[in-house]
């Protein structure tokens, strides 16, 4: 695209090709910052020091990094095997029943039915349900989102787009920290967690719906995708 900034810009916001994929992508970050990626380590760091006792923070936060990090590493080779949608889906999926059950767990705590401290009593099934939590989410939800700053933009405006995203995720996260103690307060954790798991179905919904397929796909082909949405 010949011309200065102020040319593209104005290029960006009169064709579908262009705004389409950004509005959508950064939309999908948005939901992501709400599944909790950024700030259920609030959560993690009690879970994993009540589970062991006299465990300090410092060896929580080791053993959440290792569980990010096998994630991480399943995605690599998942990556050449699976569609995007595949990976996406059964890491949204898996974050969604995880944080269902972990949501029960942290309101059993609150009431005194017999099911309820029964479950309550269940700090293996916290246990469980944060660390299939905290590997599935760089197994997909989280890494796809990476591929597509590549994949959905013109190449023409993709330096550019990709800049702009890459800024609007880091401003995101920001304010979703800053919001996240007033949320937790009106909610209470379960409810917070519960809010998580809906977004982790609702960015899953979004992947579905209005994201074409990319894997094994012309570059070029893909934003003209966008170009025929009415």
């Amino acid at each position: 695209v010949e011309g200065g900034l102020l040319q593209k810009l104005k290029l960006f916001c009169t064709n579908k090709k262009y705004f389409s994929p950004f509005v959508i992508l950064n939309f999908l970050i948005v939901l992501i910052l709400v599944t909790g990626v950024s700030t259920m380590n609030v959560y993690a760091n009690e879970m994993f020091q009540r589970a062991g006792g006299h465990m300090n923070r410092y060896l929580s936060n080791i053993l959440i990094g290792l569980l990010q990090l096998v994630g991480s590493c399943l995605f690599l080779p998942l990556v050449k095997v699976y569609s995007r949608k595949q990976l996406f889906a059964s890491s949204a999926l898996t974050m969604a029943v995880s944080l269902s059950l972990l949501g029960l767990y942290l309101y059993s705590q609150t009431r005194y039915e017999q099911f309820f401290v029964a479950v309550a009593g269940s700090s293996w099934l916290a246990i469980l349900c944060f660390s299939a939590y905290l590997m599935a989410a760089p197994a997909g939800l989280c890494s796809v989102p990476l591929l597509y700053t590549a994949e959905l933009f013109p190449t023409e405006l993709r330096g550019l787009l990709s800049g702009f995203t890459v800024s609007f995720a880091a401003a995101a996260t920001l304010v979703t920290h800053l919001l996240f103690p007033v949320v937790e307060r009106a909610l209470l954790p379960h409810g917070m967690v519960w809010l998580s798991a809906a977004a982790c179905v609702a960015a899953l919904l979004l992947v579905l719906t209005c994201i074409p397929e990319t894997r094994h796909k012309e570059l070029g082909d893909i934003p003209a995708k966008f170009a025929m949405w009415r």
